[in-house]
């Protein structure tokens, strides 16, 4: 050891003992003990702000917003991917526990597996949004699928009367209202859902069954024409406008509508069905007979609906005068 280190040690032992934060010149640096100048820690602590504003920048950006998540499950819902949607919505619930939207999504996907669990939901965030026009239809369809066609009217006439321009609020109430056989209020919210929203097939569609409940068949068969040429893919809009078309007697024209989109089988079935509904059940015999001589699946149905008809004629058959003797 050089004379005199031992003492610069112990110096140096002094100085770190007291906490200095500048180590003198000549000084060692001691086990354990690294001391920094009060530059250097200032230097230091601006660049941890720094890479902390920029890991909060990236955590920001890395964070998807609840907004995010709910398109994320709304894509997957369009595509029936029905368990990768409830993730994409729980996982929102996550983000923003207090939020509607996310819960609200939730209640929409429950109403096709379990109407008393949407039921619950919905009445809970009315509690939190008692104007929320979207919670209001959904708890209405809790109600409709439950039987409960009174509380699902009132839930939409409150939809109705917060948002008046609400399409979809307009035609569930008219549903409603023809199911509880309230026809002319339901025409008229019908055709008031089709005002707001004039290329909505459904709502078109919709017009179109309001008009038959009133045996409007002309104005029916128009609405389903139109629904025909906003969504043509549609089977149930062509048998719609098939039953249009027969119930004017239209026979022909009903037979190559069914025939358009479905099988020949369906169609001679569907026209068995439309003369049996204008009461000419020899006809409707004929034509379930014939499709019961199609290739096809429904010959359990067909045979009901023979049978229907079969009881139908025999009920109006006149009754044969006694003979006299």
């Amino acid at each position: 050891m050089v004379q005199g280190e031992g003492s610069r040690r112990a110096r140096c032992r002094r100085v770190a003992a007291a906490a200095s934060v500048v180590l003198l010149p000549g000084c060692a640096s001691l086990p354990g003990f690294a001391a920094k100048s009060p530059v250097r820690e200032y230097q230091e602590q601006i660049l941890e702000e720094r890479a902390a504003a920029r890991r909060a920048i990236i955590d920001e950006a890395e964070t998807p917003a609840p907004e995010e998540k709910i398109a994320e499950g709304d894509a997957f819902r369009r595509k029936g991917q029905i368990d990768r949607a409830m993730v994409a919505y729980l996982e929102a619930v996550k983000l923003a526990p207090d939020a509607v939207l996310p819960r609200e999504r939730i209640g929409y996907v429950q109403l096709n597996h379990d109407l008393e669990r949407a039921e619950a939901i919905f009445i809970g965030l009315l509690q939190k949004d008692p104007e929320n026009v979207e919670v209001l239809r959904g708890l209405s369809l809790a109600y409709l699928g439950l039987g409960k066609l009174e509380p699902a009217r009132e839930m939409l006439e409150r939809a109705v009367e917060v948002d008046p321009e609400s399409a979809g609020a307009e035609y569930a109430l008219g549903a409603t209202l023809g199911l509880l056989g309230r026809k002319e209020e339901a025409l008229a919210h019908t055709e008031r859902a089709r005002e707001l929203r004039p290329d909505d097939a459904t709502i078109a569609n919709g017009l179109g069954v309001a008009h038959m409940v009133m045996r409007h068949w002309i104005e029916a068969e128009s609405a389903f024409r139109e629904a025909i040429r906003l969504d043509s893919r549609v089977a149930a809009y062509y048998n719609n406008l098939g039953i249009a078309l027969g119930r004017q007697e239209r026979y022909a024209d009903a037979l190559a509508v069914f025939r358009k989109f479905g099988s020949e089988q369906a169609a001679e079935n569907n026209l068995g069905f439309i003369y049996y509904l204008n009461g000419r059940y020899d006809d409707a015999i004929v034509h379930y007979e014939r499709a019961l001589l199609e290739n096809g699946d429904q010959k359990s149905l067909i045979l009901q609906n023979l049978n229907e008809a079969l009881d139908a004629r025999d009920a109006t058959a006149p009754i044969p005068a006694a003979v006299s003797e």
